[in-house]
């Protein structure tokens, strides 16, 4: 009979792989006012789906912008200091790299949406870890457009909050009833899971 052999030592992160954290008041108004303004002038297009920029209406309907690193250096350092600290305390991943554009996201009236979906896919969108969702404008600006998770479960929304979360999770923003909702999206990667 073979002997059963240890190949490796189990380590528990000591919370739970499918929480997330928010945290209200991140940005103040007017870096808001700034990130809007600097997504605006890089010109809103159609938002599509993967890589490919597949449009599906049904599954996605809203407008985007991208803001390279090569603009907002404090924003990309704040964050980057804030997402160091909230993976630390919360999944542990091996980050290694925060070099994704970052997606400004207008939801401009009824029926503009984003249904269930991972951030992370195959090439470069295998190696994201963390997804952080920013609210740009105040939610008594629009109405639905929440951003929830599977089994819809609400995130609180505030102007300046961020959310934070690993990129495997389903997510969506239901469809506005009204008005128009700002935000922006980045990724945090590191190694392919293994």
């Amino acid at each position: 009979m073979a002997e059963f052999k240890r190949i490796f030592t189990p380590y528990y992160f000591p919370h739970d792989p499918n929480m997330w954290e928010t945290v209200e008041g991140f940005f103040t108004k007017e870096e808001c006012d700034l990130i809007k303004t600097t997504g605006k002038n890089m010109g809103l297009q159609k938002a599509g789906i993967n890589k490919d920029n597949y449009d599906n209406p049904l599954h996605r309907k809203a407008e985007v912008s991208w803001i390279p690193h090569s603009e907002l250096d404090w924003m990309w350092v704040k964050l980057h200091n804030e997402i160091v600290r909230i993976n630390h305390q919360n999944w542990g991943f091996n980050l290694k790299h925060f070099d994704e554009a970052a997606q400004y996201t207008v939801y401009d009236g009824k029926g503009t949406h984003f249904d269930f979906h991972m951030d992370n896919g195959p090439a470069q969108l295998s190696v994201r870890k963390i997804s952080i969702c920013v609210n740009l404008n105040e939610p008594s600006e629009w109405e639905g457009g929440e951003l929830q998770f599977y089994k819809d479960r609400n995130v609180i929304q505030s102007l300046g909050a961020i959310h934070v979360f690993p990129s495997y999770m389903l997510h969506r923003i239901t469809p506005l009833t009204g008005g128009k909702r700002e935000s922006l999206v980045l990724w945090s990667g590191g190694e392919f899971y293994k």
